[in-house]
């Protein structure tokens, strides 16, 4: 399996479009037999590192590529500790991320380990219904 990604960088005035061949086949443990699929698929912020979440196994995984090949290894897949999640974004510098769990009706944060590629549960939960997207926004700007 393939996925074509592009990315595009918006350096001073103009746009500038890089496209990359993924070459991947699972985001799951080789141990999962259950059904999930895959929602949210984001970069870190230097390209090195894809993450997607997987409702139904509940988690997010983490693929490390290699740039020059297209090659993803997948890391640990850490559990996200409730249903179905949809979206994730980061926070303070990669340092923290925020996840929507859609049929857990709860938005929950995690520590990101970079060397680990893995995630651990912060105590911050919060109720919402079913909710769908993690985005960041400056008001005011």
């Amino acid at each position: 399996m393939a996925v074509l990604v592009t990315v595009v960088y918006l350096p001073g005035d103009h746009v500038e479009t890089n496209e990359i061949l993924l070459k991947f086949s699972v985001f799951l443990p080789a141990d999962f037999s259950g059904y999930s699929q895959a929602a949210a698929l984001k970069f870190s912020e230097d390209g090195t590192r894809i993450f997607a979440t997987n409702r139904g196994h509940d988690s997010v995984a983490a693929f490390d590529v290699n740039l020059d090949s297209g090659r993803m290894k997948l890391v640990p897949c850490s559990s996200l500790g409730g249903s179905w999640p949809r979206d994730f974004t980061f926070l303070a510098g990669e340092r923290i991320a925020v996840a929507c769990l859609e049929r857990a009706g709860e938005v929950r944060s995690f520590s990101y380990d970079e060397a680990t590629g893995s995630f651990k549960a912060l105590p911050h939960v919060f109720g919402i219904h079913r909710p769908v997207v993690a985005a960041i926004s400056s008001i005011g700007e």
